[in-house]
């Protein structure tokens, strides 16, 4: 997820300057919900039976983060383009404890 944020900051810095940082600030923003109402994101069903697999919408941005729900922790699995190959990160919850 680290290396897909760093690839869409880069384009959005690099269609407009300062786009870049306000990505970032609606992650970041995303992220903050998240932890404080984790409820509020979509469950993603039949993904684990241990952990509640949710997405995140970002606003202003075409994104969602995809994470793994935690009693203690959210870990953040991708952070996806809304429609686009919209499963591919799939294949990443086998490598996370889910």
């Amino acid at each position: 997820a680290e290396r897909e944020l760093d690839e869409i900051l880069r384009y959005y810095e690099e269609q407009r300057e300062g786009l870049g940082i306000d990505f970032l600030t609606a992650v970041a923003q995303a992220i903050e919900r998240a932890r404080r109402l984790p409820q509020a994101g979509t469950q993603i069903a039949g993904l684990s039976k241990r952990s509640e697999v949710r997405r995140y919408f970002l606003l202003r941005f075409p994104y969602k983060l995809v994470a793994i729900v935690r009693t203690s922790e959210l870990v953040i699995v991708a952070v996806a383009r809304q429609g686009r190959h919209a499963d591919y990160w799939r294949s990443r919850l086998a490598k996370v404890r889910t």
